[in-house]
């Protein structure tokens, strides 16, 4: 089943002083909310299965303490600038949007992500994820359209455990030794 929240007035959270957990799974918000009153507090944000299409700088800044975020199953069509909010969050879910390229100015916030999955999101390149790369543990990358992977950006992933790279376009997987 699926709700039909297209909206949601920001006044309303403002009762909400502990709120932890945001659940908005499979509704119809055409854009990320506007989360400022309850942005302290907010450590894992759940926005799949929506149809926002555009995420206001000025709406994820100020998630400051911000653990998790998925986006999965949305109609983003550029990656995000997090802001402040991409320094304390450890997971981010990319699923189902139409990104094509991503770099490293997209990451330059970030230095705690441990989890980052961007699948079937038309990525065409290995993405550049700049210093995550120190801090990684999971990257899955699956169902895109990367082809070929430079072996200069598999440098450094001295943490990474999981790399997902199925249903991708690759012929063969490149040489990182030494």
């Amino acid at each position: 089943r699926w709700n039909h929240i297209t909206f949601i007035d920001p006044d309303l959270l403002a009762p909400f002083k502990t709120l932890k957990v945001l659940n908005l799974v499979k509704n119809s918000l055409t854009e990320f909310p506007d989360l400022t009153l309850v942005a302290s507090t907010l450590y894992w944000l759940y926005l799949d299965a929506n149809l926002i299409r555009e995420i206001k700088y000025e709406y994820v800044d100020p998630l400051t303490n911000i653990d998790a975020i998925s986006l999965k199953w949305n109609k983003l069509t550029s990656f995000p600038a997090f802001g402040r909010a991409a320094t304390k969050m450890r997971s981010l879910w990319f699923s189902d949007q139409n990104l094509g390229a991503i770099g490293p100015a997209n990451f330059s916030n970030f230095t705690k992500l441990y989890y980052l999955r961007i699948t079937r999101a038309g990525l065409v390149a290995f993405p550049d994820l700049g210093q995550v790369r120190y801090t990684l543990k999971e990257l899955e990358l699956w169902s895109n359209r990367i082809s070929t992977i430079d072996h200069e950006l598999l440098l450094n992933f001295h943490a990474l455990q999981v790399l997902g790279l199925k249903d991708n376009l690759l012929t063969e997987f490149p040489d990182v030794s030494p």
